[in-house]
């Protein structure tokens, strides 16, 4: 229902899509120990946890969010020295980031999750970072595409114009000219043989992310135009170099011995008119 709980945060914290509050919260809504007393989820006397009480144990456990979390948790460093990259390095990663494979196994224990059938049919579908800071205004940075791993986080905010509907083209269910389906076809290429492919560009695609942090840290642009500049000129790199690692992939680009990973893109290429 509406019952909550809170807790107050100082310092690193993550959530991966499961309850990670237990008998530590600093608030909660009225009544919430009684009303899970009334529905018998806990027993009297029994002391309140509320991730126990109502944690739908079949789907965390399913979503392997426990993973996802411990994933996650691996990144955490001591109050004051989490930063943008630790962000981007959590977003990008997998979770074995050894010789992994999006054909291989369930990736739902992975931040950065690769659809690869009917086990898993979902991905990431775009990724978010936000930076607030009292004395300075909010600055975000953005894929615009799936799959971080293969991607840029690319600069935004709320003053500009770059992601006004006239400006940035939303995506629709088929392929078309916008910039997330030029990028999503990329991505389709590169997973037909993934270890390989990857080592194509990953070292040039991490040296300009890191510039694009690097920029994005000094914060010293005068206006909202001026950012905007930044904007359209890291999506604009990013849809050159697109092009350029589409070309330098192999012709012959498919080394995935998994008969349902290649019938399920199949069906969602051909569904997407690709």
């Amino acid at each position: 229902g509406k019952h909550w709980a809170a807790k107050w945060i100082d310092g690193y914290y993550s959530i991966s899509n499961r309850y990670t509050i237990e008998s530590d919260f600093d608030l909660s809504s009225k009544g919430i120990e009684e009303f899970a007393l009334k529905n018998k989820l806990i027993k009297r006397n029994e002391q309140f946890n509320f991730k126990k009480t109502f944690s739908d144990w079949f789907y965390t456990y399913f979503s392997k969010s426990k993973q996802r979390l411990d994933s996650t948790c691996k990144f955490a460093a001591p109050k004051g020295e989490f930063d943008i990259n630790s962000a981007v390095k959590i977003l990008k990663s997998h979770f074995t980031d050894e010789n992994f494979q999006p054909w291989k196994n369930y990736s739902g224990g992975s931040v950065c999750m690769h659809a690869n059938g009917f086990l898993n049919p979902t991905q990431t579908t775009g990724s978010m970072i936000v930076e607030m800071k009292e004395d300075s205004n909010t600055k975000i940075l953005l894929t615009g595409t799936s799959n971080p791993c293969i991607s840029l986080f690319k600069p935004f905010s709320f003053e500009g114009n770059v992601l006004l509907e006239q400006n940035f083209r939303i995506p629709s269910e088929k392929f078309d000219d916008s910039f997330w389906w030029k990028a999503e076809k990329f991505h389709r290429q590169v997973i037909m043989n993934y270890e390989f492919n990857r080592e194509i560009f990953i070292n040039e695609l991490s040296e300009i992310q890191k510039n694009i942090v690097e920029k994005f840290e000094k914060n010293s642009f005068e206006s909202a135009n001026e950012y905007d500049r930044f904007s359209e000129e890291s999506i604009k790199l990013h849809l050159v170099k697109i092009e350029e690692w589409t070309q330098s992939l192999p012709k012959n680009n498919k080394n995935v011995n998994n008969l349902f990973f290649n019938n399920y893109w199949k069906k969602q290429n051909k569904l997407a008119y690709l």
